[in-house]
């Protein structure tokens, strides 16, 4: 029997935002340590082919452990106004294990301002406050320290200044995946890892829900209006990326 390519059926399942979100967050839990490859690399074109706001295309890919069809795009968004766009290339690089670049993603994106960033740890801070997990009374918005003693630090470390809870959240991830490399006899419960895994999709979710609300879940065939200061070489591969059916995507 010869071989004909991947099967279509499960991108053919999935032809709105709604149905694609819903299936990644009911199959399977929020990414939190590197994946091996994507969760279902037939989704790949699924998710391209929705043509959605590059933000939620990013982090539907996210979700599916797509870790390069989501860089492709974060990298076009690295800069200011492009704070979303800046947050999830923090959370790639969290996923990924890169742990000292996404600190300095989240960095720039509590400086920013970005409201995706402040909506997930202002209500990550609110959660732990009705658990009981409080941060020595330190708000989710600044750990102390004047302004001059931030700047003195280095940029992966000022985020325990700007951001108590992200920064917990990031070394916890960080830890978790030194023991289970290894292979430690102290490694963390299985609680710990739930804790984690839950925050993971609590923060995904909050970026999702705000990307919806902040551009809408529509068709953005020109993408382009998204970019910030695209490069020359950003532009070619992006000419090559071409998905089939209605036409060509412009970036």
């Amino acid at each position: 029997m010869s071989y004909t390519g991947p099967s279509n059926t499960t991108s053919q399942r999935f032809t709105t935002f709604d149905s694609l979100y819903a299936h990644l967050r009911n199959t399977y839990p929020a990414p939190l340590l590197p994946p091996g490859k994507a969760r279902d690399p037939s989704l790949t074109d699924a998710i391209s082919s929705l043509y959605l706001h590059p933000t939620l295309e990013a982090a539907l890919h996210i979700l599916n452990a797509d870790l390069p069809s989501a860089h492709f795009l974060v990298r076009h968004m690295q800069a200011a106004p492009a704070v979303a766009g800046m947050y999830l290339h923090g959370i790639l690089h969290r996923i990924e294990g890169d742990y000292d670049n996404a600190r300095c993603w989240y960095v720039d994106v509590a400086q920013e301002g970005c409201g995706a960033f402040q909506e997930v740890w202002e209500a990550a801070s609110s959660s732990d406050d009705r658990r009981g997990n409080g941060n020595d009374g330190k708000d989710a918005r600044g750990g102390g320290g004047s302004a001059k003693e931030e700047d003195e630090l280095p940029k992966p470390q000022r985020l325990r200044h700007l951001n108590p809870r992200a920064a917990e959240f990031i070394d916890a991830i960080q830890t978790l995946h030194g023991q289970r490399r290894s292979a430690s006899p102290f490694s963390s419960s299985h609680q710990e890892e739930s804790r984690l895994t839950h925050l993971s999709a609590h923060e995904l979710t909050t970026v999702m829900s705000w990307c919806v609300r902040e551009y809408g879940a529509g068709v953005w065939t020109d993408a382009r209006p998204a970019w910030v200061r695209p490069g020359e070489e950003e532009r070619k591969i992006g000419n090559m990326m071409v998905s089939e059916g209605e036409g060509r995507r412009k970036f």
